[in-house]
């Protein structure tokens, strides 16, 4: 049953939950959280279950706006959210109230999530950290558990538009290009180890060796320099299809990365990366990819550390 206090809002939650722009799993979550059927302390002694019903953070009873909002570790991790318009949590507001409210927070940039509803991505996160730091005595820290969520929540709204690619029927007329003169695109990535972030350079051009189009973009967390030329890959492709420009010439001066996708080697760092390459190649009339050596692939390369040079992660 429902919380007693969301009853009374009159809110119907069921609405904002199963309609919500987030994965099917975060839908059952939410759910769960709004039913009282989550294995929080409080919960478990409603249902007659002997258990320690407090939190494991800081002593008092595990509830479940104690758990998402009003522990220490809690509001640390909502400080970190790059959001724009979310206010404090308050004591009289109830958790249905929150969930309606958080779905016209706006997203800040540079994360690179345009749509995608991050509330149930950073409240999945904490449930995750709190399983983490209960089960296997290891938790992340607030920063670490604000990361995630927007690096899940990023992926699966790139998912849902590369899905929405390969179903789209039919292809606009094509310009610049034919079967026989690809487009030609040069990519490459800037890595900072420290911070584990990197910038995406691509620059599209025709046969005539003329910019068609060039544009950066930022990742977060990235955990290797090889992760980052992939994920520039899989950018460029995405642009690519974007435009309708079917027919392609892919150029990196990674050697590893050419060599993985061409023979189809697994790398398991970046399985998932390759996976969306695969499959998005799969989708051009033509495609190749070829090495090109870094003295001849400058212009992606300038992109790329340019980005860096002037990117400041909002984590930090």
């Amino acid at each position: 049953m429902p919380y007693q206090d969301d009853e009374i809002t009159g809110i119907n939650w069921n609405k904002d939950v199963w309609n919500g722009k987030t994965s099917q799993k975060l839908k059952v979550y939410l759910w769960k959280l709004c039913s009282g059927a989550l294995a929080l302390g409080e919960n478990l002694l409603n249902c007659g279950i002997e258990s320690n019903a407090t939190c494991n953070r800081c002593g008092e009873l595990e509830t479940r706006d104690h758990f998402l909002f009003h522990c220490d570790f809690a509001k640390r991790t909502w400080d970190l959210a790059p959001l724009a318009n979310r206010q404090p949590f308050t004591n009289n507001q109830s958790f249905i109230e929150v969930l309606q409210r958080s779905k016209s927070w706006i997203n800040l940039p540079p994360t690179g999530i345009t749509g995608a509803w991050s509330f149930p991505w950073i409240a999945w996160s904490l449930w995750l950290n709190r399983n983490n730091q209960i089960f296997e005595d290891r938790g992340f820290s607030p920063m670490d558990t604000i990361t995630k969520a927007m690096a899940n929540a990023r992926e699966w709204e790139r998912a849902q538009e590369m899905t929405a690619m390969q179903e789209k029927k039919g292809r606009s007329s094509l310009s610049h290009q034919s079967a026989t003169h690809p487009i030609i695109v040069s990519v490459d990535a800037a890595w900072r180890a420290y911070t584990q972030t990197a910038e995406l350079g691509w620059s599209f051009s025709d046969c005539n060796q003329t910019i068609l189009e060039e544009g950066s973009s930022a990742e977060v967390p990235v955990l290797s320099s090889l992760a980052a030329e992939a994920l520039a890959i899989r950018e460029a492709l995405i642009q690519a299809k974007a435009r309708n420009w079917t027919d392609l010439c892919l150029r990196s001066d990674s050697q590893t990365l050419v060599r993985t996708i061409r023979s189809n080697d697994k790398i398991a760092e970046i399985l998932g990366v390759l996976r969306d390459i695969k499959s998005l190649a799969s989708s051009f009339v033509s495609i190749s990819v070829v090495f090109t050596p870094r003295a001849d692939n400058t212009r992606a390369d300038s992109l790329a550390k340019a980005a860096l040079a002037l990117f400041v992660t909002p984590f930090q």
